[in-house]
């Protein structure tokens, strides 16, 4: 029996699913982060959680029903898996695309992060799939339905996140550099998702009582890195003693890390008045240190960039969570067993990651280091397109490096949720040069595109 093209697409994304759920099934549980119980309470409950970005947890709801969370890990892993397919697609022959599209996608599941984070309960994975759709948008030709489906989850995924908002701005920019030499790149879809983003955040907040903003809380980040790098200290050295200061009595003994200094009871971050007390004293921090330290700035920005880049070991934070204890057990009874139970929570994890970041950080450093000689092989093929793609994915990466590095601190979750794509766009360009060695059986073109053009030849021909 011949199966149609949908049916063979429809079964190969589900065997797709099937891999990128097998560690959470191993686990026995989808992964939670520290950060997971802040997202569900908005889903669950409607309340916000003043220093999170509301949308996740909003778009997150309508999957668990307050039933389960495994409906979340199983919508993330098939929305990975079409994107995935999608491009993929765009990339290879028809006659040669679903066989490499999953042996890619076994690749991906046992050699990197991805299925990691899309059985997470989290919105890292949105990041790493909102690169793939402005690539798929700005370098793709999809029908009118498709680009606006790709336009309007771009959209979602980039507002699921405050700091995937500057990152979408950044492809802009650099879709904006790429029709230099590369006229048919398209940039309305992207450029008009990129817009509407934010406006996705400002009505979320309003929807849940908040003001109409961003963010109410980016100072308390921004301060706490100063904190970690010691400028805040530097800082309050110069302008101490200052009664308006309340730093000042403690500048002595700050903490030593961000996580610290925010997340870990610190007297200080209660001095100046938590969350949204501490606005007018953080802003003021932070302004004088600019003004006193430029120099200071700069190089801590470029030492922090360095260090995120390279730092994306696989499941960093994935230790025992026992921080959204108690929304699993109050509105979701049914999964609480199963959370309970769970190789994370019983504290196996740690050593199982310490054995797989064996293969995954690695390989994730090999894609990376190819990433720039990739491009050249595409240019010297004037394969234009291709090197496009692969300058986005590069620049994705170290944007997010820049952003989270800068105006966080460094941590291992922030580029280990995106070096995957370095990894998919390595095995990817393997692919399409076996593809290109043995050419697609008869009847099998790389595009429509190339199938019209054939068939006019062979009508030309004939006439």
């Amino acid at each position: 029996m011949v199966l149609s093209k949908p049916v063979r697409t429809g079964l190969g994304i589900a065997v797709a699913v099937l891999l990128l759920m097998l560690p959470a099934l191993w686990n026995g549980y989808p992964f939670i982060f520290f950060d997971s119980g802040d997202y569900l309470t908005v889903g669950l409950t409607g309340q916000r959680v003043i220093y999170r970005d509301p949308v996740y947890g909003l778009l997150t709801a309508p999957l668990h029903l307050y039933r389960s969370l495994w409906c979340i890990a199983l919508g993330q892993s098939l929305l990975a898996a079409w994107v995935i397919h999608e491009t993929v697609a765009l990339v290879l022959p028809e006659g040669r695309r679903m066989g490499a599209y999953l042996a890619i996608s076994a690749g991906l599941a046992a050699g990197t992060s991805l299925p990691w984070f899309s059985g997470q309960v989290m919105p890292d994975i949105l990041g790493a799939l909102a690169v793939l759709l402005v690539v798929l948008l700005g370098l793709g030709d999809p029908r009118p339905l498709k680009r606006w489906t790709f336009a309007s989850l771009l959209a979602v995924m980039i507002a699921s996140h405050l700091s995937f908002l500057p990152l979408g701005i950044g492809l802009v920019l650099v879709l904006c550099g790429l029709r230099l030499f590369l006229p048919a790149v398209r940039l309305g879809a992207v450029a008009a998702a990129v817009t509407v983003a934010p406006a996705i955040v400002l009505g979320a907040n309003l929807a849940l009582g908040g003001p109409p903003t961003l963010s109410e809380t980016s100072h308390d980040f921004l301060l706490a890195r100063l904190v970690q790098d010691g400028l805040a200290k530097q800082t309050l050295e110069r302008l101490c003693p200052d009664p308006l200061l309340r730093l000042c009595a403690v500048k002595e003994s700050l903490p030593a890390t961000a996580n610290d200094f925010l997340w870990g009871d610190s007297a200080a971050f209660a001095l100046i008045g938590g969350w949204l007390d501490s606005k007018e004293e953080a802003e003021r921090i932070l302004s004088a240190s600019l003004r006193l330290f430029p120099g200071d700035h700069v190089l801590a920005s470029v030492k922090l960039s360095a260090q995120q880049l390279v730092w994306f070991d696989t499941g960093e934070g994935l230790e025992s969570q026992a921080e959204p204890w108690g929304v699993i057990e109050a509105h979701l009874p049914g999964d609480f067993p199963a959370y309970e139970g769970a190789r994370q929570q019983k504290g196996e994890m740690p050593a199982a990651m310490r054995m797989i970041n064996r293969l995954h950080v690695p390989l994730a450093g090999l894609a990376m280091l190819a990433l720039p000689a990739l491009a050249w092989i595409c240019r010297r093929g004037h394969r234009l397109r291709e090197m496009a793609g692969l300058i986005l994915i590069g620049a994705a990466l170290a944007g997010n490096a820049v952003i989270c590095g800068v105006l966080s601190n460094p941590n291992g979750r922030y580029e280990s949720r995106m070096v995957w794509l370095a990894v998919f766009a390595l095995f990817l360009a393997a692919a399409d040069a076996i593809s290109r060695r043995f050419p697609t059986p008869a009847g099998g073109y790389r595009t429509t595109a190339d199938r019209g053009r054939a068939q006019g030849s062979a009508r030309s021909a004939s006439g």
